[in-house]
């Protein structure tokens, strides 16, 4: 049996990910979606509890499941939920103890410009992310030396 493990932070960016692997599906196929919420910063972080942090993290995984769950249940297939909790190499390391070493991983969490998001895996490489950094850098202060020249 084949098994695939979704990252999956919004719903939207995974559905375009998602769709066209569920349209070549084979019916020994299982799905392990794990949620990986977005963090709190560090201000208001130093201001909820820990219970409500968890509460938080519970409704956020009910409303991705609300969203992604009919995906699945279109194609006949149903899905095992998780939410990420702590760094999610040791999340990847876990899943493939527990389903084994042929667990295929796919990264549906939404790529963000100039930040390298958290690996799954530790022989994971940077992304190209890392290239756009002095490019960037040398721009924008190109375009502030332009502004005060005005």
């Amino acid at each position: 049996m084949e098994r695939i493990a979704v990252f999956v932070d919004t719903a939207q960016h995974a559905k375009r990910l998602i769709e066209p692997m569920l349209g070549q599906h084979r019916a020994e196929m299982q799905w392990i979606v794990v949620g990986c919420p977005p963090r709190l910063s560090r201000h208001v972080g130093k201001w909820v509890s820990q219970s409500s942090r968890v509460q938080w993290h519970r409704r956020w995984q009910q409303a991705l499941r609300s969203e992604l769950e009919p995906l699945f249940a279109a194609q006949g297939l149903t899905a095992e939920w998780e939410l990420a909790q702590g760094r999610l190499e040791k999340v990847t390391a876990r899943l493939r103890t527990q389903y084994g070493q042929s667990l295929r991983l796919l990264d549906a969490r939404v790529p963000k410009a100039g930040h390298v998001g958290e690996p799954l895996q530790q022989s994971q490489p940077d992304g190209p992310v890392v290239a756009w950094r002095a490019p960037v850098a040398v721009s924008s202060s190109v375009a502030v030396m332009l502004a005060l020249a005005d």
